[in-house]
């Protein structure tokens, strides 16, 4: 390709160089770059600094800035022939240098016509027509002004007719231009890839796709206006570099409904080609915020699929981020949304410190943009002729008809606009209604009434846009379609109203048996059939539902996913438009359908084969609940939704998403108090209610444990067993089982707060009775990390084994609860200074859970604990190996400060040892800069911690240690 190019090249140098004289040849050949050229521009407005001839020149500078492009493909020839540089610059220097003060008027009038066949002429044509050109230029430039603006003015004469031949054979330059250095970069590109493949290790790489994009909506078609703000936002993110040198973030911020989102997703659209990546993030909730921070580093590869906590693929994206914006050879653009961020706390996890890319973040708290974008912009309403032209733009534009809009019309749409505040998205959904029935505005005005009276204000022309007036409005825009719905898409909206407004599943609606909607129900519980039965159960019906909803503008629906999305303050409003009986009805029949969607947990058994299915529904568990507080005057206390509440933080507790279960669980076990308190929990009695507030109890003492604070929720395991105790009815075996299972998390949590005295009689109490047979192989695991904690090691070794002969027996030798039987055992052996038998059961374990959980903190513990034995051993080189793997391994979790300080130090004295005290320095900073985030830690308390790899063992879960 290269070599046909520089002999199309050759020719058309050839053809040009012979119609040229000497002294031309010599001053084209003394220029030789674009930057000489410009040089060359600002030495003329020197020379002639006065008059308007400098600021013809000042015209002319831009039009050879915006050259660069044809300069890339320049560049590729200029390592083979130099001549060719100076052919193309040194060509529209004798331009300027002939006759510069007519330059400009010339281009206007000759350069900017549509120009027709380029590609299909070939290379040589290409470049010979366009040095023919420039040949064409400087010899109608070499004439008389007089001769000159005789031809500008009777353009039919020779130089029109040979100039415009040309012109139309060279169609569209700088578009060419710019395919040509696409086709060539492409070609270097490849070369390069292919020299990089032999020199970069292939560890932790990444191929992403050319434009990776999760944009959550195809380009809206509709959209309208903000051309300032656009031009803004490409002025700050786009103009100031080709790649930026730091990270370049704006905030848009406004009132809710003004279209901050619809702005971002236009940027981005219109932008895609300047990115290699594009990511779209919501924000609305920490949880959202968690998942869909994660959803692109699971779709890229960056994380693997078997990573169980969000914050440990929130690090290692945020890492990518990092580190492939500040790539030395080819750095990746990407642009990052952050989309309907509200608490500013949320985002500081997440923002990407240090990268050089690009943020948009849309919020309507001002702090939020004050606090993390450096720039801002406000989205206001539209003016009232935006406002104006959008409504007139969505109801007529695709009118089946042609139809011309006439006064009456824009009279109909100023005061529509007017009435609603000239907010987009109500303007939107007016519109897209108005359209939808194929009416006019005057006869939309017409048919509702009413719409006057409720959303003019009694001074329209003082409107201040307040926001009892926005809530008003908007009940209004969302609500006055809901007369024209038939039952089953009127049930389907009331339904989506009280859920997620970010995803529906379509699932939800499907079919389901009567037993799974009143799974865990009280069976005297008196339940109408009505509610367990829906229209919607029937495929068509509710396509059809879907269908009309999608059409009026209240829900989208994403294909990928098949969820029905509904705008929050779409959501409010219907709510607000339903009658109390509604209110109830709907509220029951969305608890009954959560509860046979949610999957079952049946006698505390894990979920995590279940992980997928309880992603899809965590976020309307937290949605039912918050809208049970909004109308709990309206309902009783919903017993069924904490049911599946138990469920769901659960589930939350397995990925270790302890704060948003903290949340649901204080909902739920508030809902549950006052239902005891008050005696109200019609269709449950008092005993169930007790045991299901009761489990919830146990989850907080189960997330307290794990997060290794003070009490390691020992609290929460005695509040559960006294209600437990409380409501046990005599003689019941099941009771009394319960009540010794919560004998065995009160002995964890008093190991854990080194009381394993008072711990041993309880685990002894429940290894002696014949009622727990499956969960012996737990409990002898728990009396070995016992006995290791008073220092009891050989009857730790072979409780120990009797732990794992019972776990192998009824679990597999590679299962992971035979894990940490060996861990446990291997432990014990290391503190006997039985080196050779502890690295045996240590690397066991480590071979199971590198296999099954490789970035579990669990991982990183036992490869700290093969440091040691390295360390001990005397081979330095392999316990800094596995130091560094554990500390890699444990700095992705936000609950491991203390066991990654413990290893920071113990990786710094070994490295001290080899003589590598710049790394033993860093491992010191990063351990120093742990104990800052170690919980519940007075000030004091740090300055006397004396950095000993020893002292940070209380940190650590004491089964861990």
């Amino acid at each position: 390709m290269v070599r046909d190019t520089e002999s199309a090249w050759i020719k058309a140098q050839d053809t040009y160089l012979a119609s040229l004289t000497p002294s031309q040849i010599r001053s084209i050949r003394s220029i030789t770059t674009q930057s000489e050229l410009l040089n060359t521009t600002k030495e003329y407005r020197r020379r002639y600094s006065s008059g308007g001839f400098a600021k013809l020149l000042d015209r002319v500078n831009p039009f050879l800035a915006q050259l660069t492009s044809f300069s890339n493909i320049i560049k590729i020839f200029v390592s083979s022939d130099p001549n060719f540089a100076a052919l193309v610059w040194g060509s529209v220097a004798l331009v300027l240098e002939k006759c510069l003060p007519r330059f400009h008027l010339y281009l206007a009038e000759y350069g900017s016509r549509p120009l027709t066949e380029s590609l299909k002429t070939g290379l040589v044509q290409y470049y010979t027509e366009l040095i023919g050109l420039c040949q064409d230029l400087v010899s109608i430039l070499s004439n008389s002004a007089i001769k000159n603006f005789f031809l500008a003015a009777y353009p039919c004469r020779a130089f029109h007719r040979n100039s415009e031949a040309r012109l139309h054979r060279l169609e569209d330059l700088r578009s060419w231009v710019d395919i040509e250095a696409a086709i060539a970069a492409q070609a270097e590109r490849k070369s390069e890839h292919q020299e990089l493949l032999k020199l970069v290790k292939p560890l932790r790489m990444v191929s992403v796709p050319d434009c990776f994009q999760n944009l959550p909506h195809i380009r809206n078609t509709k959209f309208y206006g903000r051309e300032p703000e656009l031009q803004r936002l490409s002025t700050h993110l786009l103009q100031p570099q080709q790649h930026p040198s730091t990270l370049l973030a704006c905030g848009l911020y406004g009132i809710g409904g003004s279209g901050k989102s619809q702005l971002a997703l236009e940027f981005a659209y219109r932008n895609l080609a300047c990115y290699n990546a594009v990511f779209w993030i919501s924000g609305e909730t920490e949880l959202k915020l968690a998942e869909s921070f994660a959803a692109p580093a699971f779709a890229l590869g960056v994380a693997g699929e078997y990573m169980q906590q969000l914050t440990q693929v929130r690090d290692i994206f945020k890492d990518w981020l990092y580190s492939s914006s500040r790539e030395a050879i080819r750095p990746m653009r990407w642009l990052l949304v952050f989309d309907n961020v509200e608490d500013p706390v949320l985002l500081n996890p997440y923002w990407p410190k240090g990268a050089k890319g690009t943020i948009i973040v849309t919020t309507r708290n001002t702090e939020v943009a004050r606090l993390y974008p450096a720039f801002k912009i406000e989205v206001q309403p539209f003016s009232n002729v935006d406002s104006r032209k959008f409504l007139i733009k969505i109801v007529y534009e695709d009118a089946e008809e042609d139809y011309d809009p006439n006064s009456a019309d824009i009279a109909s749409a100023d005061h529509v606009a007017s009435a609603l505040g000239h907010l987009p998205l109500a303007l939107d959904l007016v519109g897209s209604y108005t359209a939808s029935r194929g009416m006019t505005l005057p006869r939309f005005q017409e048919v509702h009434g009413e719409y006057d009276r409720k959303f003019i204000f009694q001074n329209p022309a003082s409107l201040h846009w307040d926001a009892q007036a926005y809530q008003r409005s908007l009940n209004s825009t969302f609500t006055f379609n809901l007369e024209f719905m038939d039952s089953s898409t009127r049930l389907l909206i009331d339904l989506v109203a009280f859920l997620d407004p970010d995803g529906v599943p379509t699932p939800l609606f499907h079919p389901k048996l009567r037993e799974r909607k009143t799974y865990n129900l009280d069976f005297n519980l008196p339940i109408p059939q009505a509610l367990l039965s829906s229209p919607l159960e029937e495929p068509a019906t509710l396509e059809q539902a879907i269908s009309y909803l999608r059409q009026a503008s209240l829900i989208k629906r994403s294909q990928l996913k098949d969820r029905l999305i509904c705008h929050r303050l779409v959501q409010t409003s219907i709510l607000n438009a339903m009658p109390s009986a509604r209110k109830t009805e709907c509220f029951q029949r969305a608890v009954f359908l959560l509860n046979a969607s949610f999957p079952e947990q049946i006698n505390g058994v894990a979920l995590w084969n279940q992980w997928r299915d309880c992603e899809d529904y965590n976020m309307h568990v937290s949605s039912l609940l918050e809208k049970y507080l909004w109308y709990k005057e309206n309902l009783d206390p919903p017993i069924l939704l904490c049911e599946i509440a138990r469920r769901c933080t659960w589930f939350l507790y397995e990925r270790a998403q302890y704060r948003d279960a903290e949340v649901i669980l204080d909902r739920a076990c508030s809902i549950l108090e006052e239902a005891m308190t008050r005696n109200v929990h019609p269709g449950f009695g008092k005993y169930y209610v007790a045991w299901l507030t009761s489990d919830l109890y146990n989850t907080r003492g189960a997330i307290a444990y794990e997060k290794n604070g003070k009490d390691h929720g020992l609290h929460w395991f005695e509040k559960t067993k006294a209600l437990r105790q409380s409501v046990s009815r005599p003689g019941n075996i099941y009771d009394d089982l319960w009540i010794m299972l919560s004998d065995g998390n009160i002995a964890n949590s008093l190991i854990s707060a080194g009381r394993p005295e008072e711990a041993l009689p309880l685990l002894e109490e429940l290894i002696a009775s014949t009622a727990f047979e499956d969960n012996k192989d737990l409990y002898f695991a728990n009396i070995c990390c016992c006995y290791q904690e008073v220092g009891k090691l050989d009857e730790a070794i072979e409780v120990g084994k009797k732990a794992l002969e019972l776990t192998v027996k009824n679990h597999g030798s590679q299962s992971l609860k035979a894990a940490i039987d060996y861990f446990n055992i291997g432990s014990a052996y290391l503190k006997q200074g039985k080196h050779e038998k502890a690295f045996d059961k240590l690397f066991d374990c480590l071979k199971i859970r590198q296999s099954q959980m490789p970035t579990h903190y669990y991982t990183g513990l036992t490869n700290h604990k093969i440091g040691v034995i390295m360390r001990e051993r005397g081979d330095l080189d392999l316990a800094i190996t596995f130091f560094r793997e554990a500390l890699r391994i444990l700095r992705q979790s936000e609950l491991q400060a203390g066991a990654c300080a413990r290893t920071s130090f113990a990786l710094a004295t070994v490295l001290d040892l080899t003589g590598d005290f710049e790394g033993a320095l860093n491992a010191r900073e990063f351990g120093e800069s742990q104990i800052l985030q170690l919980p519940d830690i007075v000030e004091e308390e740090r300055k006397k911690l004396d950095r000993r790899e020893v002292e940070f063992d209380k940190f650590v879960l004491f089964c861990h240690r």
